[in-house]
């Protein structure tokens, strides 16, 4: 749903039986582009004009899990990366794509394998689109934070993967 009144009225924009799980805008100065990403049916979906109509892309369709996330950052607004749960289990989660074109194409940066990044530990499941959250670095697009019950942080784009401790 959209407003331009200050939320006296809406009007329903993106039509369908969509669950949204995030959106973002686009960090470039003057962009009107806004992101969303389903909850659960792998779609990404764009709008350049700050959600009156709206574009989709099937970016996951296979294991999407039941929750997902994007970021954007503002070192490079072109960049922007999708984290589906995944299989959340002993085997794999945490599922990530990188689009470096604002969003028109995204290649697989990590598979629903291990270590699972919303996983209580690296090889268990965790609770899913629960406390979950990424980030991009705003200093350098290829650094890329992932936060579900541990905090996990790459820094070539979303490739290998390293937990972060507490100290």
């Amino acid at each position: 749903y959209k407003t331009t009144d200050g939320g006296a009225n809406w009007v329903q924009t993106l039509v369908g039986a969509i669950q949204i799980s995030d959106m973002r805008m686009n960090t470039a100065p003057g962009s009107t582009t806004i992101y969303a990403v389903g909850r659960t049916n792998g779609v990404f979906y764009s709008s350049a004009d700050m959600g009156s109509t709206w574009n989709s892309l099937t970016v996951e369709a296979v294991t999407p899990g039941s929750g997902s996330r994007l970021s954007v950052s503002p070192a490079d607004p072109g960049v922007v990366y999708i984290n589906f749960i995944g299989s959340n289990s002993a085997t794999g989660g945490g599922i990530i794509y990188r689009s470096a074109d604002g969003g028109a194409t995204f290649s697989l940066r990590k598979g629903n394998v291990l270590p699972n990044l919303n996983g209580y530990t690296a090889n268990t499941s965790g609770q899913g689109n629960y406390n979950y959250d990424m980030e991009a670095d705003p200093l350098d697009a290829n650094t890329l934070y992932v936060c579900g019950h541990l905090i996990w942080k790459s820094t070539d784009g979303g490739i290998t993967w390293v937990q972060k401790q507490a100290t």
